[in-house]
């Protein structure tokens, strides 16, 4: 029997870089489901809903960017 030993030598991400991608993909998600209402709403709702203690500010603006 032979043992493979995989080592990870990735970086390994933040937990509020991890807490904004699913931010990110959840809004991108929402808005392709509902094209007539405002970004800044659903935005706002999602926040609301989400585990925002880890994120910040410049966080909210790398969302709103894209």
């Amino acid at each position: 029997i032979a043992l493979n030993i995989i080592s990870h030598n990735h970086l390994h991400f933040s937990e509020q870089i991890i807490n904004r991608q699913k931010l990110h993909n959840n809004l991108k998600r929402k808005v392709v489901d509902d094209i007539f209402t405002r970004p800044s709403k659903i935005i706002h709702s999602e926040l609301k809903n989400a585990d925002v203690e880890s994120l910040t500010a410049q966080d909210i603006k790398l969302i709103k960017r894209y």
